[in-house]
C-alpha cells in the first residue's frame, strides 16, 4: 500500500496536466515511491500519448492514467477514488499544482507518517494566464 494517493481529475486541460506532471521532476524517487498518481482523464480525446505516459513514469513510478469513455463528470472522483491504494488520498484538480513540490512532497509524507491529521495543502491555482495562491 502507498502512503499517499494523489487524484487528478481532468477535463480538456492539457496544459494544466502538463504542468502538474512535470512538477514531479523536481521531486525525490524515494518520496515518489511512496506515492501513487492517478489521472482520470474526462476529456473525448486523451490528453497524452502513451509515450508521454511511459515518459512521466520515468520519474514517477507508480502514476496511472485513465481515459474515460465518457465524461464522469463528479463521478470521475469517486472513479478514482475506487482505484486509489493510498492509506490517503489528495483531490488535486488539473488547474492546480504543488507550490515548491520537492519541499512539500517529502513533508507531507513526512507528517503523514507522524500525524493523521486533516490539513489543507498549498497549491496554485491557474486561469488562463492569472496565477491565485
Amino acid at each position: 500500500m502507498k502512503k499517499l494517493s494523489i487524484l487528478i481529475p481532468s477535463y480538456n486541460y492539457r496544459t494544466g496536466l502538463i504542468r502538474i506532471l512535470d512538477s514531479f521532476k523536481y521531486c525525490d524517487v524515494n518520496d515518489l515511491k511512496l506515492v501513487e498518481i492517478i489521472i482520470g482523464d474526462d476529456s473525448k480525446q486523451a490528453l497524452i500519448s502513451k509515450n508521454e505516459i511511459n515518459y512521466y513514469k520515468s520519474f514517477i513510478p507508480n502514476l496511472s492514467y485513465v481515459h474515460n469513455i465518457k465524461n464522469l463528470y463528479i463521478n470521475n472522483w469517486n472513479n478514482l477514488i475506487s482505484l486509489a491504494n493510498g492509506e490517503f488520498y489528495w483531490l488535486l484538480h488539473h488547474d492546480e499544482e504543488i507550490s515548491q513540490p520537492l519541499s512539500k512532497l517529502r513533508n507531507i509524507i513526512l507528517e503523514l507518517n507522524t500525524n493523521n491529521s486533516v490539513f489543507i495543502l498549498p497549491i496554485c491555482k491557474y486561469k488562463t494566464y492569472k496565477l491565485f495562491k
